[in-house]
C-alpha cells in the first residue's frame, strides 16, 4: 500500500474534470514543474445517487500520490496562505509575495524560480483559480524548506475571469511582459526565465496529446485547445 489522494468531480464540475486535471498535470511536468505521480480510475455504476450520476456518462477519479507523506512518516507542509495567515477565500497574495516567501524560506533561487514557473504555467494553461492555499511548501527531517511539488492544476476561469494572484498587479490578462517583470523585480535571470517560458509553450502545444492520454473527450480537448493556443501566443517572443 501506498498513500494517496482520491479526487472526484464535484457536483457542480462536469464528469471528466478529473481528466482534464490529470491531463494538467502531464503537461505541467512537460512544462518543468515538478508534480505528483497520478493515475486516473474509472468508477464503477452505483446505487442511489452514485447510480443518477452514472447516467450522465461514465465517472472517472484521479488518483494522485501524496507528497506529504514518506511511508508512514507525515512530512511537514504548509500552504502559502498558512504562512502569511491568509483567508484564502477572501485575501489575496501577489505572485511576487510567494517568490519572495520561497526566497525566506529556502535562500535559494531554485526554489524562487520554480514559484515563478508556477505563475507562468498557471499563466499559459489557463488556470486562474490560483489561491494562496493551492500552493505550499515542504519540510525535510532536518528542518529544511522546499517548495512543494504542484497540486490543483486545472482548466479554470476564475471569479469574473481573472487571476486570484496578480502577477506582478496584472490580473485580468497576464503576459510574457509581466511574467518578465516579475522575474526582474524578484531577481530572477532574464535568461532563464526566457527558457521557461520557451518550455511552457512546447508544452501547451502538447494538449491534444496529453488530452488523448488521459481520456479527455474531443469537444473538451478543442475547446480548451483554442484557449491554450491564445494564452501561447501571448507568451511568445
Amino acid at each position: 500500500y501506498r498513500p494517496v489522494l482520491i479526487k472526484f468531480a464535484a457536483n457542480s464540475e462536469p464528469q471528466d474534470a478529473p481528466l482534464v486535471e490529470a491531463a494538467y498535470l502531464s503537461m505541467a511536468a512537460r512544462a518543468g514543474l515538478d508534480v505528483a505521480a497520478h493515475r486516473v480510475h474509472k468508477v464503477p455504476p452505483g446505487k442511489g445517487r452514485s447510480a443518477a450520476r452514472s447516467k450522465k456518462g461514465p465517472r472517472w477519479a484521479l488518483v494522485v500520490d501524496q507528497f506529504d507523506r514518506i511511508g508512514n512518516a507525515r512530512r511537514h507542509i504548509h500552504s502559502l496562505a498558512g504562512l502569511l495567515e491568509l483567508d484564502f477565500r477572501h485575501d489575496t497574495a501577489d505572485y511576487r509575495d510567494l517568490i519572495k516567501v520561497a526566497l525566506a524560506l529556502t535562500n535559494d533561487l531554485r526554489a524562487a524560480r520554480a514559484a515563478w514557473q508556477r505563475a507562468a504555467f498557471n499563466v499559459g494553461a489557463h488556470n486562474r483559480d490560483d489561491h494562496t492555499k493551492n500552493v505550499a511548501f515542504q519540510m525535510a527531517e532536518d528542518g529544511t524548506w522546499s517548495f512543494a511539488p504542484a497540486y490543483d492544476l486545472t482548466y479554470a476561469d476564475g471569479p469574473g475571469g481573472y487571476h486570484i494572484m496578480p502577477v506582478a498587479g496584472e490580473s485580468l490578462a497576464p503576459g510574457r511582459a509581466d511574467l518578465l517583470r516579475l522575474a526582474d523585480e524578484v531577481g530572477l535571470s532574464r535568461t532563464d526565465a526566457e527558457q521557461d517560458l520557451d518550455q511552457l509553450r512546447a508544452a501547451l502545444a502538447r494538449w491534444p496529446a496529453v488530452a488523448a492520454e488521459s481520456g479527455v473527450g474531443r469537444v473538451r480537448t478543442v475547446a480548451i485547445g483554442k484557449v491554450l493556443d491564445a494564452q501561447s501566443r501571448r507568451l511568445a517572443r
